[in-house]
């Protein structure tokens, strides 16, 4: 047993060095980017998800939140949230998309394949 506590010591001490010390920041996640698009925010995130879901399969995750008018698109797999895009209503059918990547131990997360999904969406 108390070789299991000393492999779990040396591992938090190992892993606290990664990311300046802050526990958010290995898995956190990064801004990408903000678009706009003149289209309602409805039919962005619709076309987005249809465009990932194809695109990433199962992962792909969709949460309608009407009386905020937004809805997040997520990709996540495992508890773990690699991507997501949230859209939101500004006013009218003026919409703005903030996205995020996470933030791995391998550096942040390959988005722009998914980036160019929504972009497409959006314009």
């Amino acid at each position: 047993m108390t070789e299991l506590r000393k492999g779990l010591a040396l591992a938090t001490l190992l892993l606290s060095g990664c990311g300046d010390g802050r526990p958010d920041d290995m898995l956190g996640q990064n801004p990408v980017s903000l678009l706009q698009s003149a289209k309602p925010y409805d039919i962005v995130a619709a076309c987005s998800f249809e465009r990932l879901n194809a695109q990433q399969g199962s992962a792909v995750h969709k949460a309608d939140l009407p009386t905020d008018d937004k809805i997040v698109v997520s990709i996540d797999t495992g508890g773990v949230k690699y991507f997501e895009a949230t859209f939101k209503r500004v006013s009218g059918n003026q919409t703005i998309i903030d996205i995020t990547s996470a933030r791995t131990m391998w550096g942040p997360f390959p988005a722009e394949k998914m980036i160019a999904e929504v972009r497409d969406c959006a314009s």
